[in-house]
């Protein structure tokens, strides 16, 4: 349930940077931090669980996403290197979920951790 608002209040954000973006930058660190605590809780209610973590991973690709198409419409980043970040990073990601399902896990791939 965590990731789920976290993915709301990060489009939230995108969609508020076109009005304010000091709250949309408040928003997005919100989302950020919901983020960064979902597993965490998981892990600490003894729930994870691969559905769990694949809800987690498509709603941070979808804030990210987002925001950078936010980002390309305000002109805040070129639109072919975002267009490229858009296509190169969720297939990067895939792959890896992909390959982690497998059990045949990237070992150069790094996530950071908050918590």
């Amino acid at each position: 349930m965590v990731s789920y608002a976290s993915a709301l209040v990060g489009l939230g954000s995108a969609i508020y940077a076109f009005y304010d973006i000091k709250i949309s930058a408040i928003l997005l660190i919100i989302s950020l931090l919901m983020d960064g605590i979902d597993g965490s809780l998981a892990r600490e209610l003894n729930a994870p669980k691969l559905k769990g973590s694949i809800t987690d991973c498509f709603s941070d690709q979808l804030v990210i996403s987002s925001t950078t198409i936010v980002f390309i419409a305000m002109g805040i980043i070129n639109p072919i290197i975002g267009g490229l970040y858009l296509v190169v990073y969720p297939t990067h990601i895939t792959f890896t979920i992909l390959k982690n399902i497998i059990n045949k896990p990237n070992k150069y791939v790094f996530r950071p951790r908050i918590f």
